[in-house]
């Protein structure tokens, strides 16, 4: 456990959680055949999780931001076309 305390601060937050994100997962670590090995994979796992959580969230919040844009375009043309119609009167 010495070697945690040498960590980096900027990244020991993360590393703290991650361990403790992996030992929601201790049965299954230490029934396996390679405990450390199990260790490394849930880790990626959950990484692995949370990128995915990641990507779906910015996909939703593109999807968002496209339709304002839409809208907003819309509005812009109608905008126009009502400006150009007082223009001729």
């Amino acid at each position: 456990m010495a070697w945690r305390k040498k960590v980096n601060p900027k990244i020991k937050k993360h590393l703290e959680s991650r361990i403790s994100q992996t030992r929601e997962n201790k049965e299954a670590i230490i029934s396996a055949s390679n405990p450390k090995e199990a260790q490394l994979w849930c880790a990626i796992a959950n990484l692995s999780k949370e990128l995915e959580e990641h990507k779906l969230r910015i996909t939703q919040l593109e999807r968002i931001i496209d339709e304002k844009l839409i809208n907003t375009n819309k509005s812009k043309k109608e905008l126009n076309k009502l400006v150009k119609s007082l223009n001729r009167l």
